[in-house]
């Protein structure tokens, strides 16, 4: 028996999800508002489960405005992604795609609260 049997494999969680919703605001036309959730159970770190990477919740918030300028359909567009500026790891993986680890995994740091704002015109 290999000390890899019957294991979960690294960095995937038992459950993981995401929401999105989007609303559009009552009495102003082209105005939306969004949410979206993304949850991760904990995950394996290492082959043989010696230890796990806690789980974790994101919370992003958005808005976009879409309207005619001068003929030209025009979107504002607002969001901020991490509001709660969670700190997390956002992957964690095995170090080579066959799963075969020499003793390296890797390991990735979820983005921090980012703030974004555009604007896109229709040609």
């Amino acid at each position: 028996m290999r000390a890899t049997d019957g294991k979960a494999f690294v960095g995937n969680p038992k459950v993981k999800g995401n929401v999105l919703v989007e609303y559009r605001i009552p009495g102003v036309d082209g105005l939306v508002g969004s949410f979206d959730w993304q949850y991760s159970g904990k995950r394996a770190g290492n082959d043989t489960n010696a230890f796990y990477v806690d789980g974790y919740n994101v919370f992003d918030l958005g808005a976009r405005y879409a309207t005619m300028v001068w003929g030209k359909a025009v979107t504002w567009r607002l969001a901020v992604n991490n509001v709660t500026d969670k700190h997390y790891w956002s992957t964690i993986a095995p170090s080579n795609i066959t799963g075969t680890n020499s003793g390296n995994m890797v390991a990735h740091l979820g983005s921090p609260r980012t703030v974004a704002a555009s604007m896109t015109v229709d040609f």
